[in-house]
C-alpha cells in the first residue's frame, strides 16, 4: 500500500517487489512508482529469486491470483526459511489450478505456516481496471471477470500440496477501521465467512492447527536444530492477537506431543507379515505415497527416496499393495456419467440431424474444414489434405485480417518447405477464432460452412502446459462445442478429433498393462495440468456426440519429432528445445529410456489415411505412437558420429546447470523448460534405469489398418537421428517462447517428458 509505506519511508532500508511488465497499464510498474516516491533502494526479484540472509532466506515464488485472468506479473506469493522453520504468504491466490503449487512442493520442503487470504467473492475487474479501458463494459462483462482469492476447496488444496503444519487465513479487510477504504463489511453469513469457516474446520479435522486472524498478531518458532526431533514439525506458537478470541490460541512447546500431519495411505499401521509390513512402514517413514487409479499404481515421492531397490520391491508387491489400497478406500469413478464436471458434459439438448445429406464415403468429400492449419502437425496435415483428397480446404486461422491469415498459412508451410503454389487456389482461409460463438466467422461465413463442408478435422487447441486450465477452457473446450455444432447444423459432418495421449493417466510401474485403443475415456481420472485437463474434457464432448450418433474419430498422437525428410521440427516443441538445449550446454543427463517419437510427416500421412480409408472403422479412437521404440543411447551416439561432443553428467548435475540457467540466461533453450522440469524428482527410475521395450499405450488396432498404407513408417534409427542433427545444427537459439503457442497438439506425452 504505497499510502502506508509513504509515512514509514524514513524507517525502510529496501524495498523488495516482485519484477512486473515494465510498466503495461494492466501491471503498472511498481519500481518506477516507488522510485518517483523516493525509495532509493528497490530490489526487483523474479520468479524463484531468493534473498539470501544467515541461516535463512526469501524467496519470490509464483502468485496464481485474483486478477481477473490477466497477465498480472507484479504480484508474488513470498516464502521465507530461518532456522530451518519456512513460513508462506499468498495473499488472496485464486489456486484455479493446483499444478501451479504442485511444482513449487517439488521445489521445498513441507511448510511450518502457511498465510492465506480468502476474500473468495472479489470485485468485479473493472473495480481496479476500469479506469484504463478504452471504452466502457457492460455491467454483464465487469461481473464475468472478478477479482476471486480461493474458495474452501481451492484453498484446501493448496492446503494439502504445501503440507503446512499452521494454516491462518488473514488479510480479509476484517478490521473495522479499514471498510473506509475497501468497503469491506462482512456479514455472519457472507461467503468468504463461510468459505473461510468451512477451510479452518476441515484443516483441523486433519490435524493441522488453523484460525482465522486479524489485527496485530505475533508468531514464535523454535528454531528446528534447537528441537528434540528435527522430522517432527512444531506448529507456530502464537503470542498475542488482539482482534482474536483470547481462548483460541494456539499453545505448544519442545516436548509437547504433537500428531504428525500426514497424506500417506491408510495401510501405514497394516499388521500384514513381513516383507509386505516392512516395505509399508519403509515407504511411509519416507513419506512416499501410493493411490490407485484406474487400477493402476501411482507413486508420489520426495525427491531422492524412490531408490532402485524400493522401486522393484514395490513392483513385487504390487498386487498386495493393490489389494490393500482398495480394502481401506472406497474409491468412486470419477469420469461415471454421474461425477463427470459440468464442462465434460454435452447438453441432453445436443442430438446429430438425419444422416440423408452425409457423404457416403469419405473419399467423395468436396469440402473439408481444417482448425489449427497453422501450427506443426497442422501444416503437415493440411499438405496431406492437399495431396490424399481433391477436395477444397478450408482453413480458420487467427488473424487480424483476411491477407494476414493467408499470409500466417503461406509462411507455415514455407517454413516446413511444403508449400507449392499450385495448391492455392484449392486453400480457402477464415479469419475466426475457437474461444468465440460460431468460431468468431460472421452468420454468413458460418451458414457457409455449414452447408458446404462434409469432414471436419478438429486439430486446433492453444497448447501452454503451464497455463491454468480456467484459461485455456474458452478455446480447447468450448471450441470443441462450437465444432459440435457445425458438425450438426444444415446436416451431420464426420469428425476427425486431434486429442493427446496426456488425456490417460501416466503409466504405471514399468512392464505392467497397456492403455488399449478401445477402452472409454470414462476410465480414466482427470489428469494433471490445465491443458491435459482441457483435452481431456474436449474429448469426452466428443465421445458423447459419438454415443448419440454423430461420425467421429479420436487420435491421440504420443511425442512428435521432426519431418523425416529434411528434419524440420517444431521450435516450439518441448523436445526440440530439450535437444537444442543439450546441443548448446554440450551437456545430458545421465540414464537411459525409451524413445517412440513419431516422425511428423508420417503422423500426418497415417491421420489422413486412417480419416480417408477406413469409412467402416469411423467412430473409432487411434494411438498414434512409434511402435518400435528404440533406446535413448542411440540417439546420443548419433551425437557422437556427427562430431558433436556430449558430456553425460549425473541428473543432479545437469539439474543445478538448468537451475543457473533459469537465473542468468532467458536466451537460452532450455529456459522456458526450465518449470516443467522442477516437477522431476531427481531418482526418476522412468529416465533413469536400463530401457524396457514394453509400451504403455496399445497401437495394434491402427497399425492394423495402417499395414497396406502406400507409405511407411520411417525407422527410428541413426540416420534418422543424424537428419535431426544436422537440422537441429543449422538452427540458432530463437526467443521465441514455446510455452505460449495457439495452433495444433504438439503432444507433450509422458515419453517425451522422460528423455
Amino acid at each position: 500500500m504505497i499510502e502506508t509505506l509513504i509515512q514509514i519511508r524514513h524507517r525502510i532500508g529496501e524495498v523488495v517487489i516482485p519484477a512486473g511488465q515494465q510498466g503495461s497499464l494492466i501491471d503498472p510498474s511498481l519500481y518506477l512508482c516507488l522510485k518517483q516516491l523516493g525509495f532509493n533502494q528497490v530490489r526487483e526479484l523474479n520468479h524463484l529469486d531468493a534473498i539470501e540472509f544467515p541461516e535463512g532466506k526469501i524467496i519470490c515464488t509464483p502468485f496464481l491470483g485474483e486478477h481477473g485472468d490477466l497477465d498480472i506479473q507484479c504480484k508474488a506469493a513470498w516464502r521465507i526459511e530461518a532456522c530451518g522453520r519456512s513460513v508462506m504468504c499468498v495473499a488472496d491466490s485464486d489456486n484455479v489450478d493446483n499444478t501451479l503449487y504442485e511444482h513449487i512442493n517439488h521445489l521445498f520442503p513441507d511448510l511450518d505456516i502457511l498465510f492465506l487470504g480468502m476474500e473468495c467473492d472479489g470485485a468485479p475487474y473493472t473495480w481496479i481496471y476500469g479506469p484504463v479501458l478504452s471504452a466502457k463494459v457492460s455491467r454483464q462483462q465487469s461481473e464475468a471477470r472478478r477479482l476471486n482469492g480461493s474458495d474452501a476447496q481451492r484453498g484446501m488444496k493448496l492446503v494439502e500440496q504445501l503440507n503446512p503444519q499452521t494454516v491462518f487465513v488473514y488479510a480479509m479487510g476484517l478490521e473495522p477501521w479499514l471498510k473506509f477504504i475497501t468497503s469491506i463489511d462482512y456479514a455472519d453469513d457472507d461467503l468468504a465467512i463461510l468459505e473461510s469457516n468451512k477451510l479452518i474446520e476441515q484443516c483441523q479435522a486433519q490435524d493441522r492447527t488453523a484460525e482465522r486472524i486479524q489485527g496485530c498478531a505475533e508468531f514464535e518458532l523454535t528454531s528446528k536444530k534447537n528441537t528434540k526431533d528435527n522430522h517432527r514439525r512444531l506448529p507456530a506458537r502464537r503470542i498475542n492477537n488482539k482482534n482474536s478470541n483470547p481462548e483460541s490460541v494456539v499453545s505448544a512447546d519442545n516436548n509437547s506431543n504433537i500428531p504428525e500431519t500426514s497424506i500417506q495411505p491408510t495401510f501405514a499401521t497394516s499388521q500384514k507379515a513381513d516383507p509386505l509390513s516392512d516395505l509399508l512402514d519403509e515407504l511411509h517413514s519416507a513419506k512416499i505415497r501410493i493411490t490407485v487409479v484406474d487400477g493402476q499404481l501411482k507413486i508420489n515421492a520426495p525427491k531422492g527416496t524412490l531408490t532402485k531397490d524400493l522401486t522393484t520391491r514395490i513392483k513385487n508387491h504390487k498386487n498386495d499393495i493393490l489389494a490393500l489400497l482398495n480394502s481401506h478406500a472406497n474409491t468412486s469413478d470419477v469420469s461415471s456419467s454421474d461425477s463427470l464436471p459440468e464442462d465434460a458434459i454435452l447438453n441432453e439438448a445436443f442430438t446429430p440431424l438425419s444422416n440423408q445429406n452425409m457423404i457416403s464415403n469419405s473419399k467423395d468429400a468436396t469440402d473439408i474444414l481444417l482448425t489449427g492449419a497453422t501450427g506443426f502437425i497442422g501444416s503437415f496435415l493440411l499438405s496431406e489434405l492437399i495431396q490424399q483428397t481433391s477436395a477444397t480446404i478450408h482453413c480458420l486461422v487467427r488473424a487480424d485480417n483476411k491477407q494476414h491469415a493467408i499470409d500466417r498459412v503461406v509462411n507455415s508451410l514455407a517454413n516446413y518447405d511444403i508449400w507449392d503454389e499450385s495448391i492455392n487456389e484449392r486453400i480457402k482461409v477464415y479469419c475466426g477464432d475457437l474461444s468465440k460463438q460460431h468460431l468468431g466467422l460472421n452468420q454468413q461465413q458460418w451458414d457457409h460452412l455449414c452447408s458446404r463442408v462434409d469432414i471436419v478435422f478438429h486439430n486446433g487447441a492453444t497448447v501452454h502446459h503451464l497455463t491454468p486450465y480456467e484459461q485455456l477452457k474458452a478455446t480447447n473446450v468450448s471450441g470443441t462445442l462450437e465444432i459440435l455444432k457445425l458438425c450438426t447444423t444444415e446436416k451431420n459432418k464426420e469428425l476427425h478429433f486431434l486429442s493427446t495421449l496426456s488425456v490417460l493417466p501416466p503409466p504405471a510401474l514399468a512392464g505392467e498393462n497397456q492403455f488399449s485403443e478401445n477402452t472409454p475415456l470414462a476410465n480414466s481420472p482427470i489428469p494433471e495440468g490445465g491443458y491435459n485437463r482441457s483435452k481431456w474434457m474436449a474429448e469426452h464432448l466428443v465421445w458423447q456426440a459419438r454415443e448419440r450418433g454423430l461420425k467421429a474419430s479420436i487420435y491421440r498422437p504420443g511425442p512428435i519429432s521432426g519431418d523425416s525428410l529434411n528434419g524440420h521440427c517444431n521450435a516450439n516443441d518441448f523436445l526440440y528445445r530439450l535437444m537444442l538445449g543439450y546441443l548448446y550446454s554440450k551437456q545430458a543427463p545421465d540414464g537411459e529410456t525409451m524413445l517412440d517419437l513419431l516422425p511428423v510427416d508420417y503422423a500426418a500421412k497415417a491421420i489422413i489415411y486412417l480419416a480417408l480409408h477406413n469409412d467402416e472403422q469411423t467412430g473409432s479412437c487411434y494411438h498414434l505412437i512409434h511402435p518400435n521404440p528404440v533406446s535413448s543411447n542411440l540417439l546420443f551416439e548419433s551425437c557422437l558420429n556427427n562430431g558433436i561432443e556430449m558430456q553425460r553428467v549425473s541428473y543432479q548435475q545437469w539439474f543445478m546447470s538448468l537451475q543457473k540457467i533459469a537465473s542468468s540466461d532467458s536466451e537460452h533453450p532450455l529456459f522456458p523448460l526450465v518449470a516443467l522440469f522442477a516437477s522431476r524428482k531427481q531418482t526418476d527410475q522412468k529416465a533413469l534405469t536400463p530401457t524396457e521395450t514394453h509400451l504403455p499405450y496399445d497401437t495394434s488396432f491402427s497399425q492394423g489398418l495402417l499395414k497396406d498404407a502406400p507409405f511407411d513408417l520411417p525407422d527410428l534409427n541413426e540416420a534418422l537421428f543424424s537428419t535431426y542433427l544436422k537440422s537441429l545444427n543449422e538452427v540458432k537459439v530463437s526467443s521465441t517462447n514455446m510455452n505460449r503457442h495457439t495452433s495444433d497438439n504438439s503432444s507433450s506425452s509422458q515419453s517425451v517428458m522422460t528423455l
